[in-house]
């Protein structure tokens, strides 16, 4: 076991108050030095972070690996107080900053997603307003965020080697890259010829990014009596995939999310009795 040695070891145990707690704490470090490969007191921030971030996409609860980082960072402030009865060489807890994603909302309500029919509905409203109607086909077609969307660069599209258009989306997590499909790319050239935007995709009067609120103004604007906003419709396209039954980590990927975020659509799928239906072969029209 790569503890570090027994008599460390079983002088830490005998702080922990029962059997369990030591079993705990003992899987705890032979797990995370197991993953690593590598000695507990080799282990860096950077190791620590890994190790975390593999444990944030399965399906364990958050305060489950707030315990795990807890009995980590214990163990750790341990040897730290005792490098010198040791005679060991440690001198920073690496288990102190772990960066954890958000955690999702238990669930999402059935208002805040809406069907296809009324998705298809504000597409066919906004038909004549270029800036919106690009908005909602990237988010309903590719299930792209305001974010990621206000982030589009020009040259963030680019043609592969069999001449298929992509976009590739830049994301903290990774980027990665959306085939754009044939009716999306003639959307995109009808907003080209309208807005000719110089860097950004969308940017405001200034030539400058523009930015999520005013994007979000700029769509309450067109559909004042909507009462969705375009995180609703992207709720809408997340839970249309997901109702084809797609496995959840396919459509994570897909959108560049944690998979554990997507247990929030579980209630409202069949509530919303949505029919299988593959987003990327809808064909938008004007």
């Amino acid at each position: 076991m790569n503890i570090i040695n027994e008599q460390i070891w079983s002088d830490f145990a005998n702080n922990l108050k029962s059997d369990q707690s030591r079993k705990e704490y003992r899987h705890a470090i032979e797990e995370i030095t197991e993953y690593l490969g590598k000695p507990f007191l080799e282990i860096t921030a950077l190791d620590s972070q890994a190790y975390f971030n593999q444990l944030q996409t399965k399906n364990m609860k958050r305060s489950t690996i707030l315990v795990r980082q807890a009995k980590l960072r214990s163990f750790s402030n341990f040897l730290l107080k005792n490098t010198a009865i040791y005679h060991i060489d440690y001198a920073f807890n690496p288990f102190v900053r772990i960066n954890f994603m958000p955690e999702p909302p238990k669930h999402i309500e059935e208002h805040h997603v809406p069907s296809i029919e009324e998705m298809d509905s504000l597409l066919s409203r906004s038909s004549r307003n270029a800036e919106i109607f690009l908005v909602l086909s990237l988010i309903i077609k590719c299930g792209l965020s305001v974010s990621e969307i206000c982030h589009i660069k020009i040259d963030d599209f680019y043609l592969d080697q069999a001449n298929i258009p992509y976009l590739k989306v830049h994301a903290r997590r990774k980027d990665r890259n959306i085939k754009i499909t044939n009716d999306l790319v003639d959307i995109l050239n009808d907003y080209f010829r309208y807005a000719r935007p110089d860097e950004y995709l969308f940017e405001n009067r200034n030539g400058k990014q523009l930015r999520i609120r005013d994007l979000e103004r700029h769509f309450q604007k067109a559909f004042p009596d909507s009462s969705y906003t375009l995180s609703d419709i992207r709720n809408g396209s997340i839970a249309s995939m997901l109702s084809q039954g797609i496995p959840e980590k396919t459509v994570a990927e897909y959108l560049g999310i944690m998979p554990n975020w997507l247990r929030r659509y579980e209630n409202v799928i069949p509530e919303l009795g949505l029919q299988a239906i593959d987003l990327n072969h809808i064909v938008i029209r004007k």
